[in-house]
């Protein structure tokens, strides 16, 4: 199994960097592109958020929420896929901001993430 792309949080002020994938590598499963914006961050996922992507992308967005002052606001503009397993990974992640006191707002998100927010009656939780 081809190894799938997945770009880590970068160094406050400096965007992530990831390469594109080799002639034939399978699918990009998820980048995130994360940028301190005031007292909160802004954290821009593409590609697939499944099974695969969701343990260390959900680890990852964890942390920067723990990191940030006020929350988390995502760009899922760019995510073509979204299953059962990404959506526990943002409804985690929204649970802990809840604990901590802070938000995760989606600010912009493709069909898919509309349609499966919309079908499981979770598109309010995160306005």
């Amino acid at each position: 199994m081809p190894e799938d792309a997945y770009r880590a949080p970068a160094e406050e002020g400096r965007p992530a960097v990831d390469a594109e994938p080799p002639a034939g590598a399978g699918p990009r499963l998820a980048t995130a592109d994360v940028r301190a914006e005031g007292r909160r961050v802004r954290v821009a996922v593409a590609g697939e958020l499944d099974l695969s992507t969701d343990r260390r992308l959900g680890d990852d967005l964890r942390a920067t929420l723990r990191s940030s002052a006020q929350g988390i606001d995502l760009d899922l503009h760019a995510v073509r896929f979204v299953d059962c397993s990404g959506l526990n990974a943002l409804l985690g992640l929204r649970c802990q901001a809840l604990e901590e006191g802070k938000t995760v707002v989606i600010r912009s998100s493709s069909p898919v993430v509309d349609r499966l927010l919309e079908l499981t009656g979770a598109d309010g939780l995160f306005g």
